[in-house]
């Protein structure tokens, strides 16, 4: 530990355990919501996007209050026992294994193809298995390793998105932004419930703030806001500039509209994202 970190350490724990809960929910599901907002029309998206967000934030809050509430930080699993009991144990354990370990194929496969891309090597599965044995390796130098990693990988992925910005802005039509339907609020649920599913990673918040838990709630907060205020900017663009013709995985939607140097730095933002949720899930 830095003689700085020693007499500054909330200065970083904060933002390390920010880090964790905003790399948990931002995955995969953030390269859909262009896909379904255009489709359902941007403004209805936006709208279930809010509305799914601040019930996101209320149920991460109370996963908070329930690890705050145990002596010993637990994990859901041992959450779920405690209050359910042996019904609870179970259940939170099958539940978050399908969900976990899902996820975590999807993003093996996602690291192999847009890897892939970016050499020019035609072998995904070659690049999911180099990601994989490097990932493995990182998450085997634990916790504490890991949430100085986000940290940098976070910023990273926001250096990414800012340059997605400034290269597609010059490419939007507001007119592809102005579409409302009452009508498709449940073809935008779905998509938009997965991209913000991040709860699991709340108690490993509370194991980085160990003595320092009454930042907790803070964290939990700016962890479940930032990630939505990423969503809302992504699809603004990603829907400006494609509107209906926006693909199912809009980065190779826009590559294709704005050109090859985007394709580029759409595909390196992508294997961040993916990645820093590998590891946080991992």
């Amino acid at each position: 530990m830095t003689e700085w970190h020693h007499h500054n350490p909330i200065k970083l724990l904060v933002p390390e355990s920010m880090g964790i809960l905003i790399s948990s929910t931002v995955g995969a599901g953030i390269f859909g919501l262009p896909f379904v907002f255009a489709q359902a029309g941007f403004l209805t998206g936006l709208l279930v996007l809010v509305v799914l967000a601040l019930s996101n934030i209320l149920i991460n809050l109370l996963i908070g209050e329930m690890s705050l509430s145990t002596k010993e930080p637990e994990q859901l699993v041992g959450l779920g026992q405690k209050y359910l009991g042996s019904f609870g144990k179970i259940g939170t354990f099958i539940t978050l294994g399908i969900g976990i370990y899902g996820a975590l194929l999807a993003y093996l496969i996602g690291e192999g193809q847009v890897l892939s891309v970016l050499s020019g090597d035609g072998r995904p599965l070659l690049f999911s298995i180099i990601f994989f044995i490097f990932a493995g390796v990182l998450v085997y130098l634990g916790l504490d390793f890991l949430r100085r990693a986000e940290l940098w990988l976070m910023g990273l992925i926001f250096m990414a998105a800012v340059i997605i910005v400034v290269v597609a802005s010059p490419h939007l039509e507001v007119n592809n932004l102005m579409q409302f339907d009452w009508r498709k609020i449940f073809l935008a649920y779905g998509a938009t419930f997965f991209a913000l599913l991040g709860g699991s990673a709340v108690p490993s918040m509370r194991k980085v703030l160990v003595g320092y838990e009454k930042h907790l709630k803070k964290a939990i907060i700016w962890g479940s806001v930032i990630p939505v205020i990423l969503y809302i900017v992504f699809t603004f663009i990603a829907v400006g500039v494609a509107g209906l013709q926006t693909t199912e995985i809009a980065t190779v939607g826009l590559g294709d509209l704005i050109g090859r140097s985007f394709l580029i730095v759409s595909n390196i933002f992508a294997a961040l994202v993916m990645g820093t949720s590998f590891l946080t899930l991992g």
